[in-house]
This record gives C-alpha cells, sequence and structure tokens, in this order.
C-alpha cells in the first residue's frame, strides 16, 4: 500500500513539473493571492526515498501577511511518538519578478518558484490561477529539490 500511494505521489510530482512553466509568478495577482493561510497537503524532498507525509506533518502550515511577513510551523513525532511543534519560523517575504518568492529569516533569502492556482481532479494537474485555493513552492538548491504543495485554509 505504501508503494502505491509513493508511486502516485510521484506520478502527481513528475505531472505538476511537466505542466507548468516556471515562470516567475505574476507579481500583481500573486501578491494579494498569497496572503492566506496555506496548510501542507503534499511534499516532494528528491533527496528523500519513500517520503510519505504523515498526519501529524499535514498539521504544517505557512501564513503570508499583508505587512510583509510570514510564519511556518511545522509539525513532527518526537521521540516518545507524539506530534509536537518542532519549528515556528517567521520572517518576511517578497516578490521578485525575476527571481519569485523570496523568504526572509534571520537575515538570510531563499527565493523559490511560486504558484496559486488549482489542480483538476481528473487529470491531476495545477494551472496557475488568480485566487486558487493551492499554493505551490518548488525550491532547487544545491542540496536537494523540494516542492510542497499547501491548500488555502482560510480567505
Amino acid at each position: 500500500m505504501r508503494t502505491f500511494i509513493l508511486k502516485n505521489f510521484l506520478f502527481l510530482i513528475i505531472l505538476l513539473m511537466s505542466c507548468e512553466s516556471q515562470d516567475p509568478p505574476n507579481v500583481d495577482t500573486f501578491e494579494e493571492d498569497v496572503i492566506n493561510l496555506w496548510q501542507l497537503e503534499m511534499k516532494g524532498v528528491s533527496d528523500e526515498e519513500n517520503f510519505v507525509l504523515t498526519d501529524c506533518e499535514r498539521q504544517s502550515t505557512i501564513q503570508f501577511f499583508e505587512d510583509g511577513t510570514f510564519q511556518r510551523i511545522n509539525y513532527g513525532i518526537n521521540d516518545e511518538g507524539v506530534c509536537v511543534e518542532f519549528e515556528n519560523i517567521t520572517g518576511t517575504w517578497e516578490v521578485d519578478f525575476k527571481k519569485g518568492l523570496g523568504l526572509t529569516v534571520n537575515g538570510e533569502t531563499d527565493f523559490m518558484s511560486a504558484s496559486v492556482g488549482v489542480i483538476d481532479q481528473e487529470t491531476n494537474t495545477f494551472s496557475k490561477k488568480s485566487n486558487g485555493n493551492i499554493l505551490r513552492l518548488y525550491n532547487v538548491n544545491e542540496v536537494n529539490t523540494t516542492e510542497e504543495i499547501y491548500e488555502k485554509i482560510n480567505e
């Protein structure tokens, strides 16, 4: 069963990557659309084999505020097997037309591809759409490639 879920997840990641260009976000609408609370739904990391989110990890959120700040809260299972908040990060965010979404924490900025849109349930493809309910973050760095899919949980 676990292999089936992993294969479907990897298929979705490949499909999402193939169906969307890596164009920078449309700054005018993206800045308005991203200001929300988003909950982690899927995550893919290129250097982690068999990566499947637990129900605990799915409690992780990222929230963007109008004043240019953000808060990311990550959950995980501790050594006692209890779901706990293990990371609470705050910083600032910006959108650069050429570099994408920049998240700054402790003076260090990490730029990534970011899009707001929807996932077509029939074809499992992501499409950019103003005021969509899905936030897609795609980051390539010297260590690995990460893709995170968040669902909007409030307006």
